[in-house]
């Protein structure tokens, strides 16, 4: 029996979405090496930002949701933040899934102390950590490490990806 090689795991594109601010997006480039950026909120920055990763050999967006923000005003920004995500991917053609936070975190932090009832302020400070030791990155922007960590999570775990018809 001939196995047919699997093909490459895409390096996923991992956004971190904000309300009121910029959005947090990190992929991995096809070097090892991680690339961030802070678009604004807008459809114009994310598409310029994701079209930079897109060359830089990075495909597919993985976008936070689950959490709701603190009250209605911030989940109501949230929603639309993930809207612009999802909508800008849809337009550069590329894949679009939704990872909520308990499920990379699991994942990613689980080895430096998380746990389901990790507050969120220890949670930032976990990414931090992970991001420093784990991805070799040195940032103090928790938003952009947790988007690693999302970007890091989805790429290593292909079933996402095959969830939806992507292979690589």
């Amino acid at each position: 029996m001939i196995s047919r090689p699997k093909p490459p795991r895409l390096r996923w594109i991992g956004v971190d979405p904000a309300s009121g601010k910029s959005h947090a997006v990190a992929w991995q480039r096809a070097d090892g090496t991680w690339r961030w950026e802070r678009p604004a909120n807008t459809a114009t920055a994310l598409r310029d930002t994701l079209q930079r990763a897109i060359a830089d050999g990075a495909g597919g967006v993985a976008v936070e949701d689950g959490y709701v923000g603190v009250n209605p005003r911030v989940s109501q920004a949230l929603d639309q933040a993930r809207g612009i995500v999802r909508s800008v991917a849809e337009l550069l053609d590329q894949p679009c899934v939704s990872i909520q936070p308990a499920q990379w975190r699991a994942s990613e932090l689980a080895w430096c102390g998380w746990t389901p009832h990790t507050s969120g302020v220890e949670c930032k400070a976990l990414a931090l950590r992970c991001v420093r030791l784990a991805h070799r990155v040195d940032t103090d922007d928790h938003d952009v490490a947790e988007a690693i960590c999302i970007a890091a999570f989805v790429s290593q775990h292909s079933s996402y990806g095959e969830s939806i018809g992507v292979t690589g």
